[in-house]
């Protein structure tokens, strides 16, 4: 499979590979520049980790690795450096701090462009002391990026913003998706807005759709804003058909190098989006517990240290289906608790809360109690919210044992990577003395 900024800057060399404020660079000019990379990182271990930034080094560094048969772990910039250094050492790479060092040398030998033997480690949240390690290959981004290219009908003359970390799968299907259509990718300053950038492509999370809704006045010129990570509000996502943004709604995961659902027009059923079918590269359906199962090209290769993965992967996401609708996210499997006897998924509540006010993210966990066996508590990141308000519109909507007891503010607290991540809001509540 030939790396397609090499076959972009073959058919396109002064085309506009890399955009920011400050410079452009042609396809001709990025290929150059990991061909550099290339040589300057031949002899270095053959699995590297390094923390990549929004910046064009480390585009260069990363592909430079891929090229270069290298297993490239990214690993996330808000985990403690200590942390950062032990999942390292648990994959047996080597710790790039400072990637300027291979990426600024101007020596010139061109090695392989083929990505076959190359891998990349990505970090999954979980419940663990330490996070799992998901293989993934440039092939499964590839075909991913193949079908949202399709989807979206991305061409050599749009900008996508990279708008999402290079640590997550989000972030890096943009750098894909651009490279693989020709198009250009516009690197966004700190602090910059999304109308302040040259994009009209967007993946974002609907605390950016928020924030891109506050400050609109004019119509804006986005062929496409796709939106997920997080549940979007009903009231959301009709605020931003109503300001005639082109919105699409994703499902997808780690796992599955990015989305496997897009949808630019979603059928809402009892509160949830129906999201069409899977892309033709990947196959979904529920088990007799309606359990989602995937599988298909764009599937990871396992988790590191253990068995490589084979057949259906099973999501732990609970799902619903429509034979003309298609699928549907329910909740988590691992998320359902129990109250009083009562079977109670989180996502509902969640659902419920978004309909009392306009957040940023809401998130509800159980807590232990001595009563009920659990009880939920829920955590709003919002500019502003009245606890006692929300839980008098829950009372018109939820039975008693479903209205979460306490309410927490994450805008006093400071989210570790693109997602807060379960860990994180237990500390949280430990710290109010609430026991999760």
């Amino acid at each position: 499979m030939l790396c397609p900024i090499r076959l972009a800057a073959l058919l396109a060399p002064h085309k506009t590979a890399v955009s920011s404020i400050h410079k452009n660079y042609s396809y001709q000019e990025l290929d150059t520049h990991i061909s550099f990379c290339q040589h300057n990182i031949k002899d270095l271990s053959e699995t590297l980790s390094f923390i990549p930034s929004l910046s064009f080094n480390s585009i260069v560094f990363l592909f430079a690795c891929l090229r270069q048969g290298k297993t490239v772990y990214l690993l996330n910039s808000r985990n403690p450096l200590t942390l950062n250094m032990s999942l390292t050492k648990q994959v047996k790479g080597r710790f790039i701090d400072t990637i300027e060092q291979y990426v600024e040398q101007k020596i010139f030998l061109e090695k392989s462009i083929s990505y076959f033997s190359s891998k990349i480690y990505i970090s999954t949240s979980g419940s663990t002391s330490l996070p799992k390690i998901v293989i993934l290959t440039p092939r499964s981004f590839f075909i991913n990026s193949l079908a949202a290219i399709e989807k979206l009908r991305i061409t050599e003359q749009d900008t996508y913003l990279l708008s999402l970390p290079l640590f997550h799968v989000s972030g890096l299907s943009i750098l894909f998706r651009t490279f693989i259509s020709k198009a250009a990718l516009f690197l966004p300053e700190k602090g910059m807005s999304l109308l302040e950038t040259k994009a009209n492509v967007v993946s974002l999370v609907p605390t950016q759709l928020i924030r891109l809704l506050d400050a609109l006045s004019l119509p804006a010129q986005f062929k496409c804003l796709l939106v997920g990570g997080a549940y979007l509000s009903e009231d959301l996502y009709f605020e931003a058909v109503k300001a005639n943004l082109p919105i699409a709604l994703t499902y997808g995961m780690s796992e599955t190098s990015s989305q496997l659902l897009l949808c630019n027009k979603p059928v809402i059923r009892d509160g949830r989006y129906y999201l069409g079918f899977p892309h033709k590269y990947s196959f979904m359906k529920l088990d007799q517990n309606k359990e989602i199962l995937v599988k298909g090209d764009t599937l990871f290769k396992g988790y590191f240290g253990q068995k490589p993965h084979v057949g259906w992967f099973k999501t732990k996401d609970i799902g619903a289906y429509h034979k003309t609708y298609g699928f549907s996210f329910v909740g988590r499997k691992d998320n359902l608790f129990i109250s009083g006897g009562e079977n109670i998924y989180p996502e509902e509540i969640i659902r419920s809360i978004y309909q009392c006010g306009r957040f940023e993210e809401v998130f509800v966990l159980p807590v232990k109690d001595p009563a009920f066996g659990h009880r939920p508590v829920c955590f709003i990141l919002a500019k502003k919210f009245c606890e006692n308000t929300i839980k008098k519109q829950l009372e018109r909507i939820l039975p008693k044992y479903k209205i979460p007891i306490h309410f927490f503010d994450l805008s006093r607290h400071k989210k570790n990577g693109l997602k807060w991540h379960r860990q994180d809001l237990k500390k949280i509540a430990e710290k109010e003395n609430f026991c999760l």
